[in-house]
Order: C-alpha cells, then sequence, then structure tokens
C-alpha cells in the first residue's frame, strides 16, 4: 500500500520534542495533555520505525558513498598532490566516520542532512586539489565559456575561502537542530549557540592545522595552510564562515519556525 505524505511534514526522530502528536495531544507545562487539533501529517499512515529505518538507510548509503569518493584512487592517490591531499583528508574522514556513529540513534531532519553531505562533497574535491588548486576556471570556462577569475577579477584561488564561508552557512541549521534537541533552547538562544559554534570550531580548526604544519612538514607549511602569500589568510578564513554563519542564522530565523528544519517526505516510495 503506497503512503500519502504532506510536503510539509515535520520529521520524527526516537526522542520528539514537536508541539503536536501523532494522536493530536500536546503536553502542557504542568504536565497535563490537551488536545491540538489534527494528528502531526507525518505520522498518517507511516509508522515511526518506518520513518527512521527509511531515513537511517538513505543516509547511511550518502555517507557510505562519500567515504569511497574520497577514498578511492582516482580520487586522492593522483600526482601531483597525492601526500598533500592525504594530509588535507583527515578531518573530512573524521567527519564522516563521526557522522556514521550516530545515524542510527540520532538522526538528523532531512534538509540537516543533505547540508552536510553537500559540504562535505565540496570538502573532499577541496581536498583533491588541496584547495589551493581547484581548477575551477577551467571548469566554469568548460561549461559556461567564462573564467571565474576574470569575471570577478580574482588574484588568487579562493576554492578554500568559498569552503570557509560554506562551512558557516551550511553547519549553522546542523549545529542549531543538535543545541535545541538536547538543550531544548529556543530562538533567539539556539541561533547564537550555533554561530558561537561555528566561530569556535573554526578558530580550533586553523590553530589545529597551523600547529600539523609546523609539526609535520614545516618545509611546506605555506603550501599546507594554502595561504598563498596572504599573512592574514587564517583570519578571513574565520571572518567568512562567520559571516556564512550569519547568513544562515538570519535565513533560519526569517523561513523556519519550528525548532528543527521541515523534512521533506521520508515515507514517499515506501510499499
Amino acid at each position: 500500500m503506497k503512503v500519502r505524505q504532506s510536503k510539509l511534514a515535520r520529521p520524527i526522530y526516537p526522542q520528539r520534542d514537536w508541539s503536536a502528536t501523532s494522536d493530536g495531544i500536546k503536553p502542557s507545562r504542568n504536565g497535563s495533555s490537551e488536545k491540538t487539533g489534527s494528528p502531526s501529517p507525518l505520522r498518517i499512515g507511516c509508522s515511526h520505525d518506518a520513518i527512521v529505518e527509511e531515513l537511517s538507510a538513505r543516509v547511511v548509503g550518502s555517507v557510505h558513498d562519500l567515504r569511497g569518493a574520497f577514498s578511492s584512487k582516482s580520487a586522492l592517490r593522483t600526482p601531483p598532490y597525492e601526500l598533500h591531499a592525504i594530509v588535507h583528508v583527515v578531518p573530512t574522514w573524521i567527519a564522516i566516520e563521526t557522522l556514521l556513529a550516530p545515524i542510527r540513534f540520532f538522526p538528523l531532519s532531512n534538509i540537516n542532512f543533505v547540508l552536510v553531505i553537500s559540504f562535505l562533497g565540496f570538502d573532499i574535491i577541496g581536498t583533491r586539489y588541496i584547495y589551493s588548486f581547484a581548477p575551477y576556471d577551467q571548469w566554469s570556462s568548460r561549461f559556461l565559456g567564462v573564467s571565474i577569475s576574470d569575471v570577478l577579477d580574482l588574484n588568487r584561488n579562493h576554492y578554500d575561502r568559498m569552503a570557509h564561508w560554506l562551512y558557516g552557512l551550511l553547519i549553522t541549521p546542523v549545529a542549531r537542530e543538535v543545541t535545541v534537541r538536547l538543550t531544548h533552547v529556543r530562538s533567539p538562544w539556539s541561533n547564537l549557540a550555533a554561530i558561537q559554534f561555528i566561530l569556535a570550531s573554526s578558530m580550533l580548526f586553523e590553530l589545529a592545522e597551523w600547529y600539523g604544519a609546523v609539526l609535520l612538514a614545516p618545509g611546506f607549511a605555506d603550501t599546507y595552510l594554502g595561504q598563498q602569500g596572504d599573512p592574514w589568510d587564517a583570519h578571513k578564513d574565520m571572518a567568512l564562515a562567520a559571516v556564512g554563519a550569519l547568513i544562515s542564522a538570519v535565513a533560519t530565523a526569517i523561513f523556519f519556525r519550528a525548532p528543527n528544519a521541515l523534512a521533506s517526505g521520508v515515507c514517499d516510495g515506501i510499499e
């Protein structure tokens, strides 16, 4: 039997904190319950276990695809960036392995998993070319007929800067959702906590990257760090992450009033 699913369905988790449950009961502040009206659209004709099972299967498959993408020989072990690419991919590998662990017991909403997968995919492409040599000008010339650097008058490769900006833009909603679910803190404090997480993690990453480069390969530190002759590169990277986080937090506050981002219909296609 094919299950109908509302387009604006809310995501379901093992431990939910939504205003409406499947039977239309809303817990009040004094512990009693009150009727809220119609049931949650995601629970209509679709069991909670089926939702979690379907969502987990899809996400695990996507993350395993990412793992295979950057582990393949064609992705990393191609000269001239083989050694540097392997070093660069370590943080991405840690992120993917960390993401795989809690999927079954702490699944994020569909849209936030899409954001995480999108950022990791962008990051994997960067590690293949150690960021500083990502050939986006060749790509744009081939598919668009123009060079991005020529159009924007750029004098350096900005792929690494874009990665830091996307980190703030795409990971802020994820940090906000985790904050809401763990602490039950609502806006604007959840957005503020997410921004603080982006700022703190960006700073820690820059410090770890610098220390690792100096410790492991002091003669190639500038190449590994991707400074391209800019002594303020780390500061600009952190600033771009902050700008991305602010844009994302404002967009989240305006367009999403629910505690978490809205999910697409995970029950679509379940027989």
